[in-house]
């Protein structure tokens, strides 16, 4: 798992943990987010991040566009790929879990991993190696839509 920072106004995000005994953990005021597995076979952290884009202008086309994860530590000995996809579900910060994206509605699947619950196909992936360097930016190019 790498834990990361995401900064920038307009930004909210959390982590949702799939670990056996965190799946009703609510990591919504956590300084960083988890993204990847702690080691092969421990469950997955997932991240649901939102973006406010009011500042553009209506009627603009977006022609692309970089996500940039900075590494803050890093607690895994694998490389792995980075996916990012849309979000469908109008998840609560305070309140998503592995679970649940807010009070009351379950995600499809747990994780936010069903049809209804994010898009089947990814905008961007990047790969992280084994033991990125903290400090490590990875930038993911997204495709415009």
């Amino acid at each position: 798992m790498a834990v990361l920072t995401v900064q920038g106004t307009g930004v909210t995000d959390t982590y949702i943990n799939g670990l056996a005994g965190q799946e009703t953990t609510n990591y919504g005021s956590s300084e960083g987010i988890g993204l990847g597995h702690y080691s092969v076979g421990d469950g997955p952290f997932r991240t649901p991040i939102k973006f406010v884009l009011t500042d553009i202008p209506a009627g603009s086309t977006v022609s692309s566009a970089t996500f940039t994860l900075t590494v803050r530590g890093d607690f895994s000995d694998n490389a792995r790929t980075i996916s990012v996809y849309r979000c469908k579900r109008a998840w609560v910060e305070a309140q998503a879990t592995w679970n649940i994206y807010s009070t009351g509605n379950n995600w499809q699947t747990a994780g936010a991993a069903g049809a209804d619950d994010r898009e089947g196909t990814n905008i961007g992936t990047a790969t992280q190696p084994a033991s990125p360097a903290v400090g490590d930016e990875i930038a993911i190019t997204l495709t415009a839509s």
